[in-house]
């Protein structure tokens, strides 16, 4: 066996002794901080943007386009401008992972707005509601399963977004983890790093699924494609 690819059972082996001697929950602590901050920035003006594209054509004429270029845009060819703007600090992380979560946020509150049931809103109309009540008590209530499940896919992208910044701009957290042990040829611990982070990532999508579970309960959850 190549030397590069140890076993599941070395590369468990290390994992313990990460977990062993806290360093593997330092390491999660330094990334959850980027992370926390651009999910809370991308949610805060995702939905609110999303918002906004569902009820105006012309708004989501002239700004929907710039987060389906964010999506599609290669995100490692825009990160040497961001060193290049705001550094090599945490500013630039919170921007990798708002570039990668907002755009999903945004695009899934848009469209479940956008597509609210007509004749909800037609009803609405019906018992004399003005434009806020039928925002605030038909379109919203009836977007909010899909909006959701938006900011759950949104904090999966900025996860990922966290873990590409810290092993393209600073090496810090788990992306430190990751780049030290490959420098030094320590694969075993460089495996058991990936592996924490998948496990990490299915963890908690599972937990975020089963609060949306708990919330919409029998609500139709299926996804808007814009």
């Amino acid at each position: 066996m190549s030397f590069a690819f140890p076993t599941f059972l070395e590369s468990m082996e290390a994992l313990w002794i990460l977990t062993v001697k806290g360093t593997i929950f330092t390491a999660y602590a330094e990334t959850l901080k980027p992370l926390a901050v651009g999910v809370l920035i991308s949610a805060f003006l995702g939905v609110g943007i999303g918002i906004w594209i569902g009820l105006s054509r012309t708004f989501d004429w002239l700004v929907s386009p710039i987060f389906v270029v964010m999506q599609s845009a290669p995100l490692a060819a825009l990160i040497p401008l961001l060193i290049m703007v705001y550094g090599i600090g945490m500013t630039s992380k919170v921007f990798v992972v708002c570039i990668m979560a907002m755009p999903v946020i945004v695009l899934n509150t848009a469209g479940s707005v956008r597509n609210t049931s007509v004749s909800l809103i037609e009803m609405g109309k019906s018992f004399l509601g003005t434009r806020k009540d039928i925002i605030l008590k038909v379109v919203l209530p009836s977007a909010s399963p899909i909006i959701f499940a938006g900011l759950r896919l949104g904090i999966s992208a900025g996860f990922i977004g966290a873990i590409l910044s810290e092993l393209k701009i600073t090496p810090t957290g788990v992306g430190d983890i990751i780049t030290y042990s490959r420098s030094i040829a320590d694969y075993p611990s460089m495996y058991a790093a990936i592996f924490s982070i998948i496990v990490f990532a299915v963890l908690f999508l599972n937990v975020l699924e089963r609060i949306e579970k708990r919330l919409f309960k029998g609500s139709n959850n299926e996804f808007v494609k814009d």
